[in-house]
């Protein structure tokens, strides 16, 4: 049987630290067991395509038009609004096509070939189709249509570790990434809210982890928890 475990948290949760610690515990009991970082996704040529021509349009919307005349500027002005909306509106779906085509490559047909094989992910689909939820103002019913179709492309984790952490523990150990303890509340809101859903979609397979405990008792926790669901 094909067993499928992910990690997600705020940055400074301890998710990379926490499934890179699995990977090798079960790697020494000789399971075969395989470990991803979900957001290399975003280092393919195609999404550094789409960073390059997103900044473009950026530029766009931003650009001075002070040295054209009155109507060239509103003109230019217009046309260039009119194009960004059009990539606003067509960046998430790209995101979400590619990020779909990882998915299947990396995962489902792995799962499809492999008769019996652990796979670790840290982060997984939910902090993307997040992160252009809120990046992009998509609607509700954009949201969870891209939460539907990529449940059905996974199916059910086997167990989905939720590692909480206080703000001001995150903040502590990501002070660059996070910046200031607002920011860190504010990540910490919108991961309890992804939380809340995925314990909907998922009653029977959301473990929630206190990363602010000693870092030994949460090893053993995930380690005890993943090796009664693989047989070890």
């Amino acid at each position: 049987m094909n067993t499928l475990i992910c990690f997600f948290g705020v940055d400074g949760s301890g998710k990379s630290t926490l499934s890179n610690y699995l990977y090798e515990e079960l790697k020494k009991r000789e399971i075969n067991v395989s470990h991803t970082w979900y957001f290399e996704a975003d280092d393919t040529l195609f999404r550094k395509f789409l960073r390059r021509l997103g900044k473009s349009f950026q530029f766009m919307g931003n650009k001075s038009t002070s040295n054209s005349s009155l109507d060239e500027s509103l003109e230019m002005k217009e046309n260039n609004r009119y194009l960004v909306k059009i990539f606003k509106n067509t960046y998430p779906w790209l995101v979400f096509v590619d990020y779909f085509k990882y998915t299947l490559l990396n995962l489902t047909i792995p799962m499809k070939l492999k008769t019996r094989k652990v796979m670790i992910f840290d982060r997984f689909y939910w902090d993307t189709v997040f992160g252009l939820y809120k990046e992009f103002n998509l609607s509700n019913s954009t949201f969870h249509r891209f939460m539907s179709m990529f449940k059905m492309l996974v199916g059910t984790p086997d167990i989905i570790f939720f590692i909480h952490v206080k703000p001001e523990t995150a903040l502590s150990r990501k002070k660059d990434e996070i910046k200031s303890l607002d920011n860190a509340k504010r990540v910490s809101e919108d991961y309890q809210f992804i939380y809340s859903l995925l314990k909907k979609i998922y009653p029977e397979n959301v473990i929630s982890i206190d990363g602010n405990s000693d870092l030994t008792t949460v090893k053993s926790e995930i380690l005890t928890h993943s090796l009664d669901l693989v047989g070890d």
